[in-house]
């Protein structure tokens, strides 16, 4: 296995948005930097559109946060106020258990 990933797909109320979050994505140390986990990340990404999905939330480790922050992802304390608001409200429903 060079790569794999989980994603769970969170179907929310109406008044929050539905969410795919990525628990898990992972490459063999031997193979990280040749692009497997930006592949995997592009089919997720894929996935979401097709399914509808408004959020990706990602949980990174310290040592995966450079790779999500390169794919264009922002912590929560950097995310503008309104995401932030939603991103909590999401978090707190318990949606994400």
């Amino acid at each position: 296995v060079l790569a794999a990933a989980v994603v769970e797909v969170h179907e929310t109320t109406a008044s929050l948005p539905s969410v795919i979050e990525i628990p898990i994505l992972a490459s063999a140390r031997s193979e990280r930097r040749k692009g497997f986990g930006s592949v995997l990340h592009a089919l997720i990404t894929e996935l979401a559109a097709s399914v509808g999905v408004q959020a990706i939330l990602v949980c990174a480790t310290p040592e995966a946060r450079s790779f999500w922050l390169r794919q264009g992802y922002h912590t929560l304390a950097h995310c503008p106020p309104a995401l932030a608001t939603e991103l909590r409200a999401v978090i707190k429903s318990g949606v994400m258990s």
